[in-house]
C-alpha cells in the first residue's frame, strides 16, 4: 500500500531498521537519514531534482492574523533561516543567508541549485495519480 511519510523521523526510522531502502524525500531528512545509516546517499536525477515546498499558511477566518503574520515574518527571517540551516533543521529561503560549503552540503542551497529544480506538473500528476496507487496495489500491496 502507498504510505506518505509526513514526517523525517518516520522515514529515518524505516531506512535505519532496512524496511526502506530508497525513499523520495526532501533535503531537510537527508543529515537524518545519513546518521541512521552512514551510507545513505542523495540520488542525483538525470532529469534534476524535484522542487518541494514547505509553506505556512493562515485559514481563513482564523483569528490572530496580524500575529500570525508576525510569526511568518519571524520564521522567514534572515537570523531564524541561517540559524536553522546551520543546526540542520531545514534549508534556507533567505537569500541572505550564508552558508559555508560543508553547512550547505545537505541542502538545496544557492542561486544555481535553485534555478535547475524541476517543477512539478500537478495536474498531469493528479491525472496519473489513482492508477499508479493501484498499480503499486497490485504489485507490493500483496
Amino acid at each position: 500500500m502507498v504510505k506518505n511519510y509526513n514526517t523525517g523521523s518516520e522515514l529515518v526510522n524505516l531506512i535505519s531498521t532496512g524496511e526502506v531502502r530508497v525513499a523520495m524525500a526532501q533535503d531537510f531528512t537527508l543529515a537524518s537519514m545519513q546518521a541512521a545509516v552512514k551510507t545513505m546517499t542523495w540520488a542525483k536525477l538525470k532529469d534534476g531534482d524535484i522542487a518541494t515546498l514547505n509553506t505556512v499558511n493562515i485559514p481563513k477566518g482564523s483569528e490572530n492574523v496580524d500575529l500570525a503574520y508576525q510569526f511568518i515574518n519571524f520564521i522567514l527571517s534572515k537570523d531564524v533561516q541561517q540559524k536553522e540551516a546551520e543546526q540542520g533543521v531545514d534549508a534556507p529561503i533567505s537569500t541572505k543567508v550564508e552558508l559555508t560549503p560543508e553547512q550547505a552540503k545537505v541542502w538545496t542551497y544557492g542561486a544555481e541549485q535553485v534555478n535547475a529544480l524541476s517543477r512539478i506538473d500537478y495536474a498531469k500528476m493528479n491525472e496519473a495519480k489513482t492508477d499508479w496507487i493501484d498499480r503499486w496495489n497490485e504489485v507490493f500491496g500483496q
